[in-house]
């Protein structure tokens, strides 16, 4: 419990750290990420959380944010873009596939842009393990349409690069 009386809790998604991991990506998904938060939220009985995400964590927020408004009362996403929406060219599932393929190369794949480039260095980084990653990423992440992204009336402060290459610019997720 900080000074101010907030309580942090971080969560190791399925796949990192010390978290379950598998080789199956139906293990993995939008759909069990964000029951892994309601259930965490229940187990501790916690009410009106501020929900802070950070780039796939995002994926994970817009669907909480839909699917079980009445837990949230703020929300920081960092990060993030206009592709978890599905708007072009930045769809999400499609940058996922490209880094899959990224993780098979044993080397660092000096011949791919920059900014994908950086991802395999970041798996190696953090060392984890290769074929839950693959699984994690083949995943199911379907975008929250534009129009349901519109109806969530939860304070949210996006914080997004103006250059992001992965996701885009995330003016339009809750433009009404």
């Amino acid at each position: 419990m900080t000074d101010k009386g907030f309580q942090v809790i971080g969560i190791n998604f399925r796949g990192y750290g010390e978290s379950d991991k598998s080789d199956d990506p139906n293990f993995y998904g939008t759909t069990n990420f964000s029951n892994d938060v309601i259930n965490l939220i229940n187990d501790l009985k916690l009410e009106k959380i501020c929900l802070i995400r950070y780039s796939m964590g995002t994926v994970i927020a817009l669907d909480l944010l839909h699917e079980y408004t009445d837990y949230f009362s703020k929300v920081v996403m960092i990060a993030t873009g206009d592709g978890l929406i599905g708007m072009p060219p930045f769809i999400f599932e499609n940058a996922l596939s490209g880094l899959a393929k990224l993780l098979s190369y044993d080397r660092f794949p000096s011949h791919l842009q920059n900014h994908i480039s950086a991802y395999w260095s970041c798996y190696k980084q953090i060392g984890l393990e290769k074929e839950s990653m693959i699984a994690f990423i083949l995943a199911k992440y379907p975008p929250l349409s534009a129009q349901k992204a519109s109806k969530i009336n939860i304070p949210i402060l996006i914080i997004s690069g103006e250059k992001d290459l992965m996701l885009g610019q995330g003016q339009n997720i809750t433009e009404k």
